[in-house]
């Protein structure tokens, strides 16, 4: 496999690319304008807690044994907490859309674009389309791992520093119950501000010019350039060949 969402752990020859979505642009989104919703998640369940993810598909022998990345489902966790937070406060939402509904995604998206956080953890896969889509429209995205094992399952992390975007929480203060939406509330406006403006500067980067990324360039690229980039370097470096 030469281009895909994600890669086997130390795969050297794979380039990963952005998710495709049904959003348009990215524009019009403000760093400084206050947003309703303050913490939102989109997802379902999982009932085993390996995500059982591309990096190790390719491996059925291995999967539910030995994790390569070393993923942890948080998911049943998260969603007890934000279902519980959901009841107590307006602001906080919780949404389980069919995959093949477009209307309730497209409902998703203006959701989304009204929400300050959104949460991140693994879904079928190690990275799931959510992660681009909170940075195309401007929510922060909230994830609970930051290690190289899943950098290198991110598009384009050799050019965007992830941590300029996101708010990370590590795994173990969600297993150890911590409730996230009450860490969410303690993050101060001018942090929330840096991210929003990081993520103003990277959103075209997940835009393909089917999906209002036209007229990339070499100071704003799309998701179309800046994957055609990171194949020439490795043909450059001969790291495919």
């Amino acid at each position: 496999r030469l281009v895909g969402w994600e890669k086997h752990p130390g795969d050297k020859k794979s380039i990963v690319y952005p998710y495709m979505s049904l959003l348009l642009s990215a524009e019009g989104i403000s760093a400084t304008v206050e947003r309703p919703i303050k913490v939102y998640f989109v997802g379902s369940g999982r009932k085993k807690k390996c995500a059982e993810c591309g990096p190790c598909y390719i491996y059925p022998d291995i999967s539910g044994k030995v994790c390569l990345p070393g993923c942890y489902n948080l998911r049943s966790e998260l969603i007890a907490m934000v279902n519980m937070e959901s009841k107590l406060s307006d602001d906080v939402i919780m949404k389980n859309i069919p995959w093949n509904n477009r209307a309730g995604f497209v409902k998703i998206l203006a959701e989304i674009a009204s929400a300050t956080f959104c949460l991140q953890p693994p879904g079928d896969t190690l990275t799931r389309k959510s992660f681009y889509d909170s940075i195309r429209l401007g929510c922060i995205p909230v994830v609970f791992r930051e290690d190289d094992l899943f950098l290198e399952q991110l598009a384009f992390s050799k050019v965007i520093d992830y941590h300029d975007i996101w708010i990370y929480i590590p795994e173990d203060v969600i297993r150890n119950g911590t409730n996230v939406v009450e860490i969410l509330r303690k993050v101060d406006e001018a942090t929330i501000v840096r991210k929003r403006e990081a993520m103003l500067r990277y959103s075209k980067h997940f835009l393909f010019p089917s999906t209002g990324g036209m007229n990339a360039s070499v100071d704003e690229p799309n998701s179309l350039s800046l994957t055609l980039q990171d194949l020439y370097s490795s043909v450059r470096a001969k790291t495919i060949l």
